[in-house]
């Protein structure tokens, strides 16, 4: 049996998105085994209900339907109120639906995202709905400037098969999309399996983790190995052991044809340090770990020593912060999905003025483009 997203949902029919806001009643439940209605529809049966718990209480459940019943939430918030015969009637948002996966993009943000050279890939839990692991997001920039989220995906996990997934049903998306594909860089959070899958499916494009997650990386690893009390410590052997991890996150700063003698100097500092012998062995296994999980990934096509800007993944990070505006924490999925139509439009609308030249980006601030410049 498989997992499946099912919405409870009553006043499906509301006329207006603030109505369906204020009076939807949306809860998403993951449940084992399949929709009574959703299997009866496609297999023209019923499927045999496993004797537990939340099935007796899925059974006796009335008026629900699956995420992929709800044809509204399908299109975007101009396709949902264009008439029958516009060109934006019936235009599409959502791009898949699985079990586990749900992505959404519309055809004028697939097309943003196919010419902007540089992407950037991030997830957030905070204001994810009830029943979703992740909120996933893909930004491009419009007219190069202004960051701007293009694919949105909700996620049940983590796990490399679900990043497989998107990433692939993404390119495909990409591929029956007008023009050219531009994307020459993806900027990444510390996340290996979405690398890994992204670089499968875009093999061209050269891929790069945030220098700030990576640093984080090697904290939680620190930590994990349980020597966070020598690290804060400011004896000796304390700081050189802080000296050591520190110059271990400035490895993504050098230039690509220094990094293996750059990993053996740093070694051989770990071999003369003041460090006793057990701290040093674990010290060797943080660099291993470095090289696994970040120098494999990368493979050094990107070094950060030439990337002047996009050196972390600041404007995904400030974005996901400024959601808490639109989206309370762990909405019903309903009430999720129809704020998320209308601020999609809304963002929609403001990348394709400022694509077109009719609107200006936001400017950053004075210093915020200083540190970019350098």
């Amino acid at each position: 049996m498989g997992r499946r997203l099912l919405i409870f949902a009553n006043h499906l029919s509301a006329q207006k998105c603030k109505e369906r806001r204020n009076v939807a009643r949306c809860k998403p439940s993951w449940q084992w085994g399949h929709a009574r209605m959703w299997h009866q529809q496609r297999f023209g049966s019923r499927p045999g209900w496993p004797k537990n718990t939340a099935t007796k209480a899925m059974k006796s459940a009335t008026g629900f339907v699956t995420y992929g019943d709800c044809r509204y939430l399908w299109v975007t918030l101009r396709g949902r109120s264009a008439l029958p015969g516009s060109a934006f009637f019936d235009e599409m948002l959502m791009r898949h639906i699985d079990e586990e996966l749900a992505i959404f993009s519309s055809p004028r943000q697939l097309q943003l995202l196919k010419k902007s050279a540089v992407i950037v890939s991030d997830g957030t839990f905070k204001q994810a709905p009830k029943g979703i692991y992740p909120v996933y997001r893909v930004f491009g920039f419009a007219a190069g400037t202004h960051a701007v989220p293009l694919c949105t995906a909700l996620m049940r996990g983590k796990t490399r098969a679900i990043y497989g997934r998107f990433w692939s049903k993404l390119r495909q998306e990409l591929d029956d999309t007008d023009g050219e594909l531009q994307i020459a860089q993806a900027n990444f959070d510390f996340e290996p399996a979405s690398v890994q899958e992204f670089r499968q499916n875009f093999i061209h494009v050269q891929c790069k983790m945030c220098s700030f997650h990576v640093r984080q990386a090697l904290q939680r690893r620190v930590q994990r190995m349980g020597l966070t009390h020598l690290y804060t410590s400011r004896d000796d052997a304390g700081v050189a052991f802080q000296r050591l991890i520190r110059k271990m996150g400035a490895l993504q700063f050098c230039p690509p044809n220094y990094m293996n003698r750059s990993v053996h100097f740093l070694r051989t500092l770990i071999n003369e340090s003041a460090l006793e012998l057990g701290a040093s062995v674990v010290t060797n296994s943080i660099l291993n770990y470095y090289r696994q999980h970040v120098d494999q990934e990368q493979h050094w096509t990107v070094s950060l020593f030439n990337v002047p800007r996009h050196r972390t993944i600041n404007h995904a990070e400030s974005y996901h912060g400024r959601q808490r505006w639109f989206y309370q924490p762990h909405l019903l999925l309903g009430r999720w999905h129809v704020n998320f139509q209308e601020v999609s439009h809304a963002e929609e609308e403001s990348s394709v003025a400022i694509d077109e030249g009719r609107q200006q980006p936001n400017q950053p601030l004075a210093m915020t483009a200083e540190i970019d410049a350098k």
